[in-house]
C-alpha cells in the first residue's frame, strides 16, 4: 500500500511515484473523497488519467456515493474523459437504495471485465440472482431516477439540519464536504481534546468517528466524521445539537485550563 496525500481538491496526483516505483493500480473517490469529502476537478481528474498512461497503471474510480449532489454542478466521471481503457468504474446500489442488496457494479474494458467475472466465480458463488433480476426489472421501469430525485431532497434536509447545528461553531469547528455524498467531515481546532468530544457525545447517545484512523502516518488535520444518511432531520438535530454542545464544552474548558 502507498499512501498519498489529499488536499482541498482530493488525491495529489503529483505525489504518485513515477516509472518503476508507480504503483500498478491507484483507487479513488473523486465525487467525494473518502473521508474528507473533497471533489476532484476536472483538471486533476485529467492529470490522474495522463499519469496512468505515462506508467502503464489502472486507476478504480469508486463512484460510491455521486447521485446524491447538493448546490454542486455536476463533474464528469473519470471513465468518461478516459479513452485508453485505464479507468475501472465501480459503484454500489447500497447507499442508493440499501445496504441489505449487497450489490454493486463495474464498467471496464471487456478483456477485464471477463477476468473479472472469472475472479469471482472462483472467489464466491454469485450475488443473489432474485434480488439482481428484481433489481434489474427496476432499473428498466425508470423509477430509480425518481427514488433518487426524491431522497436527494430528504439528505438535503438532513444536511441543511446538520449545517444549523454547527453554524455557531465558526472558529473552532468548519464543516466540510457537503457539496455531495451521505458523510461530512467537521474539522476541529487542533487545541480541542478530540476524544473527549467523541467521549462525552458517546455518553448522550452520539456517536462520531474521529479523522485519526484513516491516516497511515501521523495525522495532519483533527476532526469528525459526520453521517447524516439513515437519520430523520429531527435526529441529526439533535444529534447535531448533543455534538456542538460537547464542542462548546471542551472549548470552554480549554479557556479556563
Amino acid at each position: 500500500i502507498v499512501p498519498v496525500s489529499v488536499d482541498g481538491d482530493g488525491l495529489q496526483v503529483e505525489s504518485l511515484p513515477e516509472g518503476d516505483d508507480a504503483p500498478m493500480l491507484v483507487y479513488c473517490t473523486p465525487s467525494q473523497q473518502y473521508p474528507t469529502g473533497a471533489r476532484m476537478p476536472v483538471s486533476r481528474r485529467l492529470g490522474l488519467i495522463e499519469w496512468a498512461n505515462r506508467n502503464d497503471s489502472l486507476i478504480i474510480e469508486d463512484d460510491y456515493d455521486s447521485e446524491f449532489r447538493f448546490d454542486a454542478s455536476p463533474l464528469p466521471a473519470m471513465a468518461g474523459l478516459d479513452d485508453a481503457g485505464r479507468v475501472v468504474y465501480i459503484g454500489t446500489f447500497s447507499k442508493m437504495l440499501s445496504p441489505a442488496l449487497r450489490l454493486g457494479y463495474v464498467v471496464a474494458t471487456p478483456l477485464l471485465r471477463e477476468r473479472l467475472i472469472d475472479l469471482k466465480r472462483a472467489t464466491d458463488r454469485h450475488s443473489p440472482w432474485p434480488t439482481q433480476r428484481v433489481l434489474a426489472s427496476f432499473l428498466r421501469s425508470g423509477k430509480l431516477e425518481s427514488h433518487i430525485a426524491k431522497m436527494r431532497r430528504y439528505y438535503a434536509a438532513n444536511r441543511q439540519r446538520l449545517a444549523e447545528a454547527i453554524g455557531p461553531l465558526e472558529g473552532i469547528a468548519s464543516l466540510q464536504g457537503l457539496e455531495a455524498g451521505l458523510h461530512a467531515f467537521l474539522e476541529l481546532d487542533r487545541g480541542l481534546n478530540v476524544d473527549g468530544v467523541i467521549a462525552t457525545a458517546a455518553g448522550k447517545g452520539v456517536v462520531v468517528t474521529s479523522i485519526d484512523s484513516y491516516y497511515i502516518g501521523e495525522p495532519l488535520r483533527s476532526g469528525l466524521l459526520l453521517g447524516y444518511g439513515g437519520l430523520t432531520a429531527e435526529q441529526v438535530s439533535a444529534g447535531a445539537g448533543i455534538l456542538a454542545s460537547a464542542i462548546r464544552g471542551e472549548a470552554s474548558g480549554n479557556r479556563q485550563a
